[in-house]
């Protein structure tokens, strides 16, 4: 009888113990895992396809290729809940043309379904790139 009682305790502390960890599981997984933030390379990803403009709606640049990127910075970052937002400068440079331009924008990316998109921007500048030669 007490072998019995003994079976009987541990096969309760089994049950009572999977359910505690099933219990434990189910809260791990239900805490929001956060998408990590994009940096210099996605924001570059996100752009091929995409024709910056003004404000105004004149178009300022079409990204056709990672190419086209010598060079970006974040200079500036606010993150508020779901959204961040970017101040960058681009080192840009049109094979066409043969020059280089430096173009300034705010980028807003909100946080949908644990990824960051891009969801708008504002071209704040936008100039060529002029070498001078200092001559005496």
């Amino acid at each position: 009888m007490l072998k019995q009682i003994f079976i009987l305790v541990l096969m309760i502390s089994a049950v009572i113990f999977t359910g505690c960890a099933s219990e434990r599981e189910i809260k791990i997984n239900d805490v929001q895992i956060q998408a990590e933030e994009p940096d210099e390379e996605q924001i570059q990803a996100d752009l091929v396809g995409s024709n910056l403009r003004w404000k105004g709606g004149e178009e300022v640049w079409y990204f056709t290729a990672l190419s086209e990127f010598d060079n970006v910075s974040i200079n500036n970052k606010i993150t508020r809940g779901d959204a961040i937002e970017f101040e960058v400068t681009f080192l840009l440079k049109d094979f066409e043309l043969e020059k280089h331009f430096i173009l300034d924008a705010f980028l807003v990316y909100k946080l949908n379904n644990k990824n960051w998109q891009l969801r708008s921007y504002l071209v704040t500048d936008f100039r060529e790139l002029t070498l001078q030669t200092h001559t005496e």
